[in-house]
């Protein structure tokens, strides 16, 4: 399973809303299990406009993680850019999550 591989920790930040300024307000920050590559890479969004994404993360798929969620990592800052779920050996097991430094 996936799981074996995710050995690194690190901290998740919940979006949780905006507040009376429109500033995004976030909860309590939750540790969970992944596997960071701190590797950049370029990458098109949906208008065709290149991005540049500073880390990919992986997660388990159970974990709650949504775009514009905050995600810290051997002291690095990151915001949360894209998520999408994975399979490993024919079944959905993880979520590949690419971050943009912050």
């Amino acid at each position: 399973m996936i799981t074996n591989y995710l050995t690194q920790s690190a901290q998740l930040i919940k979006k949780t809303g905006v507040n009376a300024y429109s500033k995004p307000t976030y909860a309590t920050a939750i540790d969970i299990k992944c596997r960071v590559d701190e590797k950049i890479k370029i990458i098109k969004n949906t208008q065709g406009d290149a991005i540049q994404i500073d880390a990919t993360a992986f997660v388990d798929k159970g974990v709650d993680i949504d775009n514009d969620d905050k995600f810290t990592y051997n002291g690095r800052n990151y915001k949360v850019f894209q998520t999408s779920e994975k399979s490993f050996i024919n079944e959905d097991s993880h979520q590949e999550v690419l971050l943009k430094a912050i």
